[in-house]
């Protein structure tokens, strides 16, 4: 796809706290947000995943997660079928890029 992984520690495989989300969301953000610090710390440009829960946790749950930990992350999440999507030519809005909770557009040029 001409991505490149930035390694970023044994963070890229730990649950994100989504399954903690309904009974210990205290909990839940302290997990997202070292796993979207660490990827932002190492470079990332965006974090790619495959998990519905890591994509509500680390995307549709950032903003709850800035906010409650009065920290600001800014850190775009994509689903790796938008990536191969991407990659393979198709439009962004196609796939559903701009319905993610964290905007997208800084990545997109940097897509060949």
């Amino acid at each position: 796809m001409g991505g490149e992984i930035v390694p970023f520690s044994q963070m890229k495989s730990l649950c994100c706290g989504g399954p903690l989300m309904m009974t210990r969301s205290d909990i839940a953000f302290e997990m997202a947000r070292k796993i979207l610090d660490t990827a932002k710390s190492a470079g990332a440009d965006c974090i790619a995943l495959a998990c519905p829960l890591c994509g509500m946790m680390l995307d549709g749950k950032q903003a709850d997660i800035e906010k409650a930990l009065h920290v600001e992350i800014d850190m775009p999440v994509v689903y790796i079928t938008q990536l191969l999507g991407l990659a393979l030519g198709i439009d962004a809005k196609e796939l559903g890029l701009n319905k993610n909770a964290v905007d997208t557009k800084d990545i997109l040029g940097k897509v060949v």
